[in-house]
């Protein structure tokens, strides 16, 4: 099986798009942390924007978190009972590489729980993959990580 066919996770979304994944978001975050240090923005925060920054300890702890914003490993390869998910579950019980082999997948309770969690692309992607194939689709720009409200689809 080919890398990117790994990269898919059992509900469709693609897990090599995801900044968690790449480690892009993680490294941008590292490399502000650098230069906030290094002109010791704090204390222009605290002088200069204190309106536009009224609590620089939040903002440091969220780059904090965003530096550490990294995957241990794609949807396929973690441990099932080390990250419990419904769609996994129910696509190894059936046999389906993912939930676009399943022909319910429109009508799927666990799927549309799923999307209301993490975002409705999941269901794009399907219907995308279904259309195309999964092979042009993983080749194609056309796939989605994350969109928090219902396709117009």
């Amino acid at each position: 099986m080919n890398d990117r066919k790994e990269l898919l996770a059992y509900c469709d979304l693609y897990c090599g798009d995801c900044a968690g994944h790449s480690g892009r978001l993680a490294a941008a975050a590292a490399e502000l942390v650098k230069a906030v240090e290094a002109h010791e923005f704090d204390r222009t925060a605290e002088c200069l924007f204190a309106e536009e920054i009224p609590d620089y300890s939040a903002f440091r702890e969220t780059l904090g978190f965003l530096t550490e914003l990294r995957c241990e490993a794609p949807c396929r390869a973690r441990d099932p009972s080390a990250t419990p998910c419904a769609v996994k579950a129910c696509c190894i019980e059936r046999g389906h590489f993912a939930c676009h082999e399943c022909d319910g997948f429109e009508t799927c309770d666990t799927l549309r729980e799923n999307a209301e969690r993490c975002g409705y692309a999941s269901l794009e992607n399907i219907r995308s993959i279904r259309e195309t194939g999964l092979d042009a689709w993983l080749a194609s720009d056309k796939r989605r990580w994350f969109r928090p409200e219902r396709g117009s689809r």
